[in-house]
């Protein structure tokens, strides 16, 4: 059960970002394992700066850009504060259901629940006691837009009538944050020059489940075939266990001012969820990719990853960022969405299993329809076009399949093929502390690994870890920085068979369910890749990438050539800033927690110097203590309302900023500072 299965809901609308850009580190003067900004010259921004007059600094620095994306003297944008420097990192959909479907044969785009909304709320917040928040967007690692997640706290289908409590269709509370998958980056075919087309080009899906435990209301009231049929299975069906919701987000609008958000197209489905046989956040089915080294076919280079389930009758493919769109608007129209052109299948597309002559579908030219396939959000049902005896299916279930165009010849040209072995992680992105042995103080992060063999959960034997550090997480344009002289972020790992052996090599091995647990540990502070490899052509390949130079071989263009973002998670290891542990704070001026905690932060995030959460301002850090620790507590970093954005708050300056906090609520003024 997934959304390659019966029924679904599709839904579609726009998506605003309001991400902030300010520790892009695009010019490379900002040294992220550290928190200190450098200027032009190589010299450390002093945190007794003006936050204003650092703002007009930074976003004069290096070149600058127009509205058409061009380089101009006179233009509004540069690429070091990026198109949203005051973005204070909230989510808004505006979306609305487009269709169901109770089988293969129908899609239905009129009646009941059609035309119903769909939001994404954030989380319930104690102090406020108020669900009516908005979800937040932020990347694990600012300086590698794959790792964009968004945290959502609620999620709804249907009109609220009285409260967020009642009058859905759907209700649901969600526990898991929703990470970037399937990243592609050249969604549009012939996409014009802009400097923002990492971002415009770009397109990925995000998945999160509601558990049957999470679920506030299902069909109350109602008369919608489609929810009343969700509400049945899940009552009915014991492997049905929840509700899941995959969307993609693409289209990213082109900034027209700076410090506004980004639009984007958002197309959803919503499905059965089956723990046993399906990931939380990432999607089900067997899973395809792209043959980027098939350099004679230029449409390769524009296809996306996607995922199918094998029917007797029919192949459902969850293809919605898998093929490209044949052209894209210069600038948005009627809205603030770019117009696009058809999703391009530029030939007949044959699926075949390896070891079998004939296709199993046909997707034609003719056949193809970009209208249907938005409406029902990329999730299509082809008919199977040729019997099979059933060994031939047994064949097709234990051999890998492939997608091929014919050419002029008669031959096939392989484009898309399958990533037989998924290793996989729910927490894909994992902020991790560096511990203290002097005070015994260890935050290890466990974490259960699933593995998946041609769609179904297989056990994996040797899997081995291997690291990549992120070099664009130093300040690489600093005059006096050497690659050579940088400790590398790193982290050690356990298995579940020793927790208490960590190293930074290690071999485990997945259960006979496709599951194991590994511990991880911050030893060193950065941004770095974990890689799960299971053979020894991916270990070479995984070496050949590590023998690049840094900067080249950690692009997302060099590990997408030679290896799909299946298999490995994301890990930043957190700054290590022990030496501030056990202050007094009874002796902390303003001075003092302004430089130590948070001035880092509200110079490169000017809505936190702005807005209720400020330590540069005095009044407002006195009447708003318990709000601000609320939104500092690590143990609220999974929420949509944490502070600060990038949820890299270390736990020796959060436990000071407590502290600091508590001091001031009990003496009933904030302790003095200097002058700035």
């Amino acid at each position: 059960m997934s959304v390659l299965d019966f029924p679904r809901i599709h839904f579609s609308g726009i998506c605003s970002l309001h991400e902030p850009t300010g520790n892009n580190n695009f010019s490379g003067n900002i040294d992220l394992t550290k928190n200190q900004i450098y200027d032009e010259k190589g010299r450390l921004i002093d945190f007794n700066t003006n936050p204003e007059e650092f703002y007009k600094y930074f976003t004069s620095i290096g070149d600058r850009f127009d509205t058409d994306g061009k380089l101009s003297k006179e233009g509004n944008f540069n690429p070091t504060a990026g198109r949203d420097y005051e973005g204070n990192s909230r989510v808004l959909w505006d979306a609305k259901v487009t269709s169901y479907q109770l089988s293969p044969q129908e899609t239905i785009t009129q009646g009941v629940l059609i035309g119903e909304s769909v939001s994404l709320w954030g989380h319930y917040n104690e102090y406020l006691q108020t669900s009516f928040n908005q979800p937040k967007v932020v990347k694990l690692d600012p300086t590698d837009a794959s790792t964009r997640q968004i945290f959502g706290g609620q999620f709804t289908v249907g009109e609220r009538l009285t409260d967020i409590s009642s009058g859905y269709y759907i209700n649901g509370n969600i526990n898991q944050v929703q990470h970037a998958r399937w990243n592609k980056t050249m969604h549009y075919k012939d996409l014009p020059e802009h400097w923002n087309n990492d971002e415009i080009g770009r397109a990925a899906v995000y998945q999160f489940v509601i558990s049957e435990k999470d679920i506030i209301e299902l069909d109350e009231q109602s008369n919608a075939t489609c929810t009343h049929l969700f509400k049945e299975i899940l009552k009915n069906k014991q492997e049905a266990q929840g509700i899941v919701v995959q969307f993609t987000l693409c289209n990213a609008s082109n900034p027209v001012a700076p410090d506004t958000p980004a639009f984007y197209s958002l197309y959803g489905t919503i499905g059965i969820w089956n723990p046993s046989t399906e990931m939380a956040t990432y999607p089900a089915g067997r899973v395809f990719v792209p043959n980027y080294k098939n350099l004679q076919n230029q449409w390769c280079k524009n296809l996306g990853m996607l995922s199918a389930k094998i029917k007797k009758d029919h192949v459902s493919l969850n293809a919605i960022i898998g093929f490209p769109f044949s052209k894209r608007s210069l600038h948005a129209i009627n809205g603030p969405l770019h117009e696009v052109g058809v999703v391009c299948i530029e030939e007949n597309l044959n699926l075949f299993s390896k070891g079998l002559d004939k296709p199993i579908i046909k997707l034609t030219k003719e056949s193809f329809s970009t209208p249907d396939f938005l409406v029902s959000c990329g999730v299509l049902d082809i008919p199977i076009c040729n019997e099979f005896t059933d060994e031939e299916w047994h064949h097709i279930e234990q051999n890998d399949l492939y997608f091929a165009v014919e050419s002029s010849q008669g031959t096939s040209d392989l484009v898309l093929m399958e990533q037989s072995i998924i290793i996989q992680a729910d927490q894909a992105s994992i902020y991790l502390e560096i511990p203290s042995e002097k005070n015994n103080l260890f935050f290890d992060e466990s974490i259960e690994i699933r593995s998946f063999k041609r769609g179904k959960p297989c056990s994996i034997e040797e899997i081995q870890i291997v690291q990549q550090y992120n070099p664009f997480f130093h300040p690489f344009n600093n005059s006096d920085f050497l690659l050579d002289t940088i400790k590398k972020a790193s982290i050690s790992v356990a298995t579940e068979d020793d927790h208490t052996i960590f190293s930074d090599q290690i071999v485990f091995s997945t259960d006979i369910d496709g599951k194991a647990t590994i511990t991880l540990r911050g030893i060193s502070s950065g941004s770095l890749r974990v890689f799960f490899i299971h053979n020894d052509q991916e270990k070479e390949k995984i070496s050949n990438l590590l023998k690049k130079d840094d900067f080249e071989a950690y692009t997302i263009e060099s590990l997408q050539s030679i290896y799909p973002d299946s298999n490995m998670l994301h890990a930043v290891v957190m700054n290590d800033d022990w030496h501030l542990f056990n202050k007094d704070p009874g002796s902390m001026s303003f001075d003092f927690m302004y430089k130590e905690v948070l001035s880092f932060y509200e110079l490169l995030f000017p809505f936190m110097n702005r807005e209720v959460f400020s330590l540069a301002n005095k009044p407002k850090t006195k009447t708003y203590a318990r709000l601000s620790w609320q939104m500092c507590d690590p143990m609220n970093k999974s929420k949509s309302y944490y502070m600060p954005p990038t949820r890299d708050l270390s736990y020796p300056k959060a436990l000071l900023f407590k502290e600091f906090l508590t001091h001031v609520s009990a003496i009933g003024y904030v302790p003095k500072k200097e002058t700035r």
